[in-house]
């Protein structure tokens, strides 16, 4: 699956944030030939959670609306479609959350006049039971990472919690249970996480937590062991420290979207990639770069075939032109100017090839035809000419014709 990285909402709060953008994480392919099927967001938000629910759905939920404050209101951005708006039973800012089946579970936040938030619910698509109460937290907590381990595990790391939490939780999804899990080395919010995996791991994830508040802005990251259950100090970011960023994993690789340094640094349009070997972890700046620059942003991998990508028709064109005179025969055949083009269009489920070529005509007959035709013309003429003569018997106005 080639992976294309889509990016929408965020901070500061316009209508050039409320759009959607598409980004190939591979730097040698190209998006010019597709369509964007994902409208922009409806609403101007920041500080929303998401996640990707069958497949190819961004759900975003929660956040802060321009000019209302922080919202209950979901929307599942589904292609080709206006989103659909759904709500959640308490409206939150900063929270966290994974895709679990066809839901998201969106736990803890912020919301106003209750401050941290240690519930929990899920929001799915389903009309009539939209929102469902999920497992509360173990404290209330806003500004945390939240990961999907596994099939049945994800772990909590971090943030604010009445001070920069160094605590981490597990989360039994088939039990809906938490656990008490490895705390962090240094506490912190507005930290980006994911998992991250390279050669020698021996099929393990692990899950990076990248910079974020303590309170500064943090350049450092943590890298967490499942083999020792453990936080271990990773490489720090390549520039400066980041907060607000969201980070994404596709096939061992972790990507950074956006953040910002703080102060007067402002939003960061950078793209960020980190990969493990069995020796080291290294950060290196894609070419890619977000077209506008923005933090507390939402961003998910799409699978390409989400997109309706076209690049042209395959043609075959054979021409031929013959002139023909009385005397001289000019046989111009023009034949030979084929330009070919693959193009397959894929959707979802169906792969379509679409060829188009005119009929192929041989030389060899078009010679045989026009030396047919000369030869009729040829007959024609000296029958002519032998009727011309016995009719001179009649007039004196000709010659012989065996003077010719």
């Amino acid at each position: 699956m080639l992976g294309v990285l889509l990016v929408t909402t965020g901070y500061p709060r316009s209508t050039e944030t409320q759009t959607t953008e598409l980004i190939p994480l591979d730097p040698e392919s190209s998006l010019e030939q597709c369509s964007n099927p994902y409208q922009a967001f409806p609403t101007v938000v920041s500080s929303a959670t998401s996640g990707l629910i069958k497949g190819n759905i961004p759900l975003v939920c929660g956040g802060i609306k321009k000019g209302s404050g922080i919202t209950d209101e979901c929307h599942a951005m589904e292609p080709d479609k206006a989103p659909v708006k759904m709500t959640m039973t308490t409206p939150r800012i900063y929270a966290a959350s994974i895709a679990i089946g066809d839901r998201l579970l969106v736990t803890g936040g912020f919301a106003s006049g209750s401050g941290a938030l240690e519930s929990t619910e899920y929001v799915g698509l389903d009309p009539q039971s939209n929102s469902q109460a999920g497992p509360d937290l173990p404290v209330a907590l806003y500004h945390h990472c939240f990961t999907r381990l596994s099939k049945s595990k994800a772990l909590v790391a971090g943030g604010f919690s009445r001070g920069y939490s160094k605590r981490g939780y597990f989360f039994d999804i088939s039990k809906q249970s938490w656990s008490t899990g490895p705390r962090l080395r240094i506490g912190r919010t507005n930290a980006a996480c994911g998992l991250v995996s390279g050669k020698g791991t021996q099929g393990r994830d692990y899950v990076i937590v990248v910079g974020g508040r303590s309170p500064s802005v943090q350049r450092t990251t943590e890298i967490w062991d499942p083999e020792s259950n453990m936080w271990s100090s990773g490489p720090n970011l390549p520039a400066s420290g980041l907060y607000g960023s969201t980070a994404v994993s596709f096939k061992g690789d972790l990507f950074l979207v956006g953040g910002t340094s703080g102060g007067s640094g402002g939003a960061v349009s950078s793209l960020l990639k980190l990969t493990c070997s069995q020796e080291s972890c290294q950060w290196t700046t894609m070419s890619q770069t977000i077209e506008t620059p923005r933090f507390y942003t939402v961003a998910l991998i799409i699978p390409r075939a989400s997109l309706k990508c076209q690049e042209g028709t395959a043609t075959t064109t054979t021409t031929t032109t013959t002139t023909t005179t009385t005397t001289t025969t000019t046989t111009t055949t023009t034949t030979t100017t084929t330009t070919t083009t693959t193009t397959t269009t894929t959707t979802t489920t169906t792969t379509t090839t679409t060829t188009t070529t005119t009929p192929y005509v041989k030389t060899k007959e078009v010679r045989g035809n026009i030396c047919f035709v000369v030869f009729i013309f040829t007959c024609f003429l000296i029958f002519h000419r032998k009727s011309t003569c016995n009719r001179r018997l009649d007039s004196q106005l000709l010659k012989p014709c065996n003077s010719h």
